[in-house]
């Protein structure tokens, strides 16, 4: 594999800034785009609640995307576990931002 094809297969597996804050951007680009309602009527893909029955991250989407709505009430009934997530995805984000900034 060519030193080409390495960087591609890189950004492509999320292993560089850029990658990952595309990744995000365009995740969180559309669930703010998609209306709630919309969300509550998809079937839930989930396999481990399926083989388990219960899943600690069961509503951690329908959180996000109640949040990126401005509904801050509705993401913490979907699951409290997004007063840890969006920090975090806000912190990769701001890290990503500066190791790309840092490298021009």
């Amino acid at each position: 594999m060519s030193g080409k094809d390495r960087g591609v297969a890189r950004f492509l597996s999320g292993a560089t800034p850029a990658s990952r804050l595309i990744a995000i951007g365009v995740a969180c680009g559309a669930l703010a785009i998609i209306p709630l309602p919309v969300l509550d009527r998809l079937p839930q893909l989930c396999l481990w609640e399926r083989l388990f029955g219960w899943c600690p991250a069961h509503g951690t989407t329908h959180a996000l995307a109640a949040l990126l709505h401005g509904d801050v009430p509705r993401a913490l009934s979907y699951n409290l576990n997004i007063v840890i997530i969006a920090p975090l995805l806000l912190a990769i984000a701001a890290r990503d931002i500066c190791l790309l900034l840092r490298h021009r």
